[in-house]
């Protein structure tokens, strides 16, 4: 018999898999939410529970309408609100918590058909890439491969998945065996490594050094875990330096870093011409926190560009402070924390770090693997990647934390209060 619940969730699998392959459609797939939210909560099916975390996004939210008060740029401005929309919508509609236990199995198979009809399009593109002409390895990797989504948030759909099916497993969920949950992880390690993200892969050799130490704490005491402690860092300099491009990119950014820290501003100055991902992030982070600093209160929505291509430009940078036809530079200031700090001030950052830190806490309270993965990585990425300037990145998560943290309250009040909703 299909339930209200059962059919909600079937719609929440159905949002799932189209944010990862056609993320057009996600206005379709909230108009549907906001159905069934107002007919659980008429028919007494939902019961209506704000979070921490939830208030955050929202509070964000209304930062980023406030900083449009300042605007020098209002159609830009208006598509930042537009486009950041979910941190409005997904918290309220997924604030409101199932008054029973739920199968979430739906949504987690979603998930996973998603990420692969998304690698399989990936697959396709890389092909046609190939045989147009292209080398075997460069057309199979990074936004090649990744190419509806930026290959860091497309890793961290992944491990997301991952995690939850590894859950199913763990809690015997009905249908979630070894026989294809273990292809299709292995599957998904292929296609994370084709992505060949240095941020997903240093946060995926994190990850497996946590769960590897806790084992060998735990079989072989203080003694096994320390020995480990030492031994792991060379096995990721090895492991890095097995694969040409990580290669490359690691010692890129070791001696970007150390060319750095000598001086910041003869780094900026003698960089006039072409750069390398790693230094195009160095200089902007430097230019963002200049800017942070000048404006504490921040400079107002879509005012970003503006602000950093002068002072770009009075770096000697040129190229990077250039403006297109639209008044826009090419690049942000990859890194979320700088990107928000700059564009609505400290409070934006406090609402920020707010949002994650809460975030986590109710993770490790409800012992919730995967929103600690999904948490821990959208805070560990944000260091590298302005990761809610993308639709990619603002859907995802806001909608993941928050029907994680939705699932996770309703069977927490299940186990302390059995009779709820009887």
């Amino acid at each position: 018999m299909m339930t209200y619940e059962k059919s909600f969730l079937y719609w929440l699998g159905l949002m799932a898999a189209l944010m990862c392959v056609t993320p057009k459609l996600v206005p379709v797939g909230i108009a549907g939410m906001l159905v069934f939210v107002v007919i659980g909560y008429a028919k007494k099916r939902l019961i209506f529970q704000l979070n921490w975390p939830a208030m955050a996004f929202a509070l964000l939210y209304i930062a980023y309408v406030i900083g449009t008060f300042f605007t020098l740029d209002r159609p830009l401005a208006n598509h930042y609100i537009e486009s950041k929309l979910s941190f409005l919508v997904f918290p309220l509609l997924l604030s409101f918590r199932f008054r029973e236990q739920i199968d979430f199995r739906p949504v987690v198979i979603g998930l996973a058909l998603g990420i692969v009809a998304t690698s399989i399009i990936g697959f396709a593109n890389a092909y046609t890439i190939y045989k147009a002409g292209g080398a075997l390895f460069p057309s199979f990797t990074t936004s090649n491969f990744s190419n509806i989504h930026h290959p860091s948030y497309f890793c961290i759909f992944i491990l997301t998945s991952a995690a939850l099916l590894w859950h199913g497993y763990r809690q015997q969920w009905l249908g979630f065996r070894l026989s294809w949950i273990l292809p299709l992880l292995g599957y998904y390690l292929l296609i994370y490594g084709l992505c060949l993200s240095l941020a997903g892969m240093l946060l995926l050799f994190g990850i497996g050094c946590v769960i590897v130490l806790r084992f060998i704490r735990k079989r072989f005491g203080w003694k096994g875990f320390s020995a480990a402690v030492i031994v792991f860092p060379a096995l990721a300099v090895l492991l890095f330096l097995a694969v040409p491009q990580m290669k490359q990119q690691f010692g890129d950014a070791s001696r970007f870093f150390l060319e750095y820290t000598k001086s910041p501003k003869e780094f900026i100055k003698a960089r006039p011409d072409y750069k390398e991902g790693n230094e195009i992030r160095l200089i902007m982070w430097t230019v963002s926190a200049q800017e942070f600093a000048l404006h504490p209160m921040g400079v107002g929505t879509g005012n970003v560009d503006i602000h950093l291509s002068a002072r770009l430009l009075s770096c000697g940078q040129f190229e990077m402070g250039k403006k297109d036809a639209n008044g826009h530079i090419e690049y942000n200031p990859h890194n979320q924390y700088l990107q928000t700090a700059m564009e609505i001030g400290v409070i934006g950052l406090l609402l920020l770090l707010i949002l994650i830190v809460s975030a986590l806490k109710l993770a490790v309270k409800y012992r919730n693997t995967a929103l600690l993965i999904l948490v821990s990585a959208l805070a560990f990425n944000s260091l590298f990647e302005s990761m809610f300037q993308r639709q990619s990145g603002i859907v995802f998560c806001s909608f993941w934390i928050c029907l994680l943290i939705v699932w996770s309250t309703t069977q927490f009040h299940q186990k302390t209060q059995p009779d709820a909703g009887t």
